[in-house]
């Protein structure tokens, strides 16, 4: 199986300046000498705590602790395999990437299953296309939803036709098993150990990322068929997507980005369907895009942030709609994005209203689109007009609940007033019943907090080698941990502590942590080769065998510096207390196990 050559890996990475990589995605806020600071690409933060260390050539986010170098850096924000984050990291260097054969096994299976996943989407998507002109269903369907030829051809919208395996037949005859077709999502197992197509009867929507490749399809089922029509008990559902693959995770991607993205207006049309967003292109408005059958999340509101800072939300006109709207409003801003959400009026989406009323009717509805707040508060105002003082007063709470959730005090003044002359009561009244709601807030938010553990909990699930056990730690009752990290980063930057591990004769076996053992093995065999251990090496290879969170606490140790007085001595506690808590630790372990089997006695049962 072909792999990478730790060398050209090493090199690459020697050659790689982590600052300008990360460049790509985030605006440094400042710099301290060998340090830039910017907003973390990762998580929603208002302070910037993403730091890289030029120096060490890495990045650590002291917000959600995630760390590493270049490759893990590319691995996390495009969500590709370490195989692929190579490949984006050689090209922006200007290099091939040499892939050598080796015997047995390949250590990179989920990069080669990636690979192997496009390239049947990519063969899958030329023969829905192919379709397309062949039935004559689908022809009509596209005819009545008014998507021309053009707008089909720019999508890729192809045909799965009605039947058992056609699309199975068609990639095994293009060299495609069986297992690679099921992995793929693009087919199911039948009863008797068969495989059938997983799109059948359906308009295809392909889902292309922004460097071209088909990760998956979307599927909406046409009206009339026999199994839209239920035969044998059987009904569809309208829309089914690919399930997450080695290549696509839903809750990842956003349909339609890889065009919006290059569209010249400052901020995105989102939109609840696929066909939504085909429409809003269809007539001119190039930045719709729409997620895909999955409740919007975190890491596609960072991906629309990548792109475009401003997103106006227009989703369907019904209360399902509404909510969904609400909930997406609050992640794009938690990511930092700017939000307006857009009222379709005597329509149940974008789609119904643009065909009803056309291009321009749509563009006043862009203009007249409000801020999240100023739409929620309009629809309270409704229950006002009712003229009944039962509807008032339910609008009144719901004004109350909307303006004590806004953070800013001016803020909530400004929409304060408005909401009082919009309701018919006095800003005084208003502002009181508001304050009121905040000091509950406030005492619920303290039970809350005395009713939690202050334990932080690291999980780290090892990955590397056979039944890699998952390990847990207490950050701050597991006092191993804090000794573990300790005698790396002490090995790291003092290379005169490794007298001090030589005389006590201290091994990797004693590191409970499985991913600290192989940097702990990294860097004696430096130490004892005299060589200067580089941290985004390491780091890069780790990266192929271990999870991002686990290269994140290798990053962590390796950036920690406790400029202890004597480096020697800061060792030698290190690893006294480590030996000393696996000994209490092992007492304890016993302890219990006695207790359990005297408790076990008395009950009458028998002691193992």
């Amino acid at each position: 199986m072909p792999r990478i050559p730790e060398k050209f890996i090493d090199d690459l990475v020697a050659r790689t300046e982590i600052e300008d990589v990360c460049a790509d995605y985030v605006q440094f806020a400042r710099r301290t000498g060998a340090r830039a600071v910017a907003l973390c690409p990762f998580h929603s933060e208002k302070t910037p705590s993403f730091t890289i260390n030029s120096d060490m050539n890495t990045f650590y986010c002291f917000g959600c602790h995630k760390g590493g170098g270049a490759v893990s850096f590319i691995m996390e924000i495009e969500n590709v395999p370490f195989t692929d984050a190579i490949e984006i990291l050689a090209k922006k260097q200007g290099l091939t990437v040499p892939y050598e054969q080796t015997a047995g096994r390949s250590r990179e299976p989920e990069a080669t299953s990636r690979k192997r996943i496009i390239e049947a989407n990519t063969a899958a998507a030329r023969f829905f296309y192919s379709q397309l002109g062949i039935g004559d269903s689908a022809k009509q369907y596209l005819a009545k939803r008014n998507i021309d030829p053009k707008t089909a051809k720019v999508f890729g919208i192809g045909f799965a036709p009605d039947s058992w395996d056609a699309l199975c037949k068609c990639l095994r005859g293009e060299g495609f098993s069986n297992a690679e077709i099921f992995d793929a999502g693009l087919s199911k197992k039948g009863n008797k150990d068969g495989f059938y197509d997983a799109f059948r009867n359906r308009v295809i929507f392909p889902v292309i990322d922004t460097a071209g490749n088909v990760l998956g399809f979307s599927g909406r089922i046409i009206e009339g068929g026999a199994r839209e029509q239920g035969k044998d008990g059987y009904t569809p559902a309208k829309y089914i997507n690919s399930p997450d693959t080695a290549a696509y995770i839903k809750g990842k991607m956003i349909f339609a980005l890889n065009l919006a993205r290059k569209s010249p207006e400052d901020f995105f049309i989102l939109t609840e369907g696929n066909i939504d967003a085909v429409m809003l292109h269809r007539y001119g408005f190039r930045n719709g895009v729409a997620s895909l059958g999955t409740a919007f999340t975190a890491d596609q509101a960072r991906l629309l942030k990548k792109y475009k800072s401003k997103v106006v939300l227009s989703y369907d006109s019904d209360e399902a709609g509404r909510k969904a709207s609400e909930k997406a409003a609050k992640i794009l801003e938690a990511a930092g994005v700017e939000v307006r959400v857009l009222t379709i009026p005597n329509a149940k989406d974008p789609d119904e209203y643009i065909q009803k009323f056309g291009r321009d009717a749509f563009s006043n509805l862009l203009l007249g689109s409000q801020s999240p707040i100023e739409a929620a508060l309009a629809k309270v105002y409704v229950k006002a007009d009712t003229g009944a003082d039962k509807g008032r007063i339910d609008a009144v709470n719901g004004a109350v609940a909307i303006l004590a959730a806004i953070e800013n005090p001016a803020e909530r003044e400004v929409y304060t007033r408005t909401a009082g002359e919009k309701l018919g009561v006095t800003f005084s009244a208003l502002s009181e019943a508001v304050a009121l709601e905040l000091r509950v807030q406030a005492r619920k938010a303290k039970k809350t907090e005395r009713g939690q553990s202050s334990q932080v909990i690291i999980d780290t699930p090892g990955k590397r080698g056979e039944g890699a056990r998952r390990a847990r730690f207490l950050r701050k009752d597991d006092a191993a941990l804090p000794a573990q990290r300790g005698i790396i980063s002490a090995l790291y930057k003092y290379p005169e502590t490794l007298r001090v591990l030589e005389e006590t004769g201290f091994s990797d076996g004693e590191l409970e942590v499985p991913i600290l053992k192989v940097v702990f093995q990294e860097l004696m065999q430096d130490a004892l080769t005299g060589k200067n251990s580089d941290s985004a090496v390491i780091l890069a290879r780790l990266s192929r065998d271990f999870q991002q969170n686990e290269v994140s606490l290798a990053a962590s140790c390796l950036l920690q510096d406790p400029a202890p007085a004597s480096p020697e001595r800061y060792m030698a506690d290190c690893i006294e207390k480590l030996r000393t808590d696996a000994i209490t630790n092992a007492s304890g372990d016993i302890n219990e196990k006695i207790a359990a089997m005297i408790e076990k006695k008395r009950q009458g049962g028998k002691s193992e």
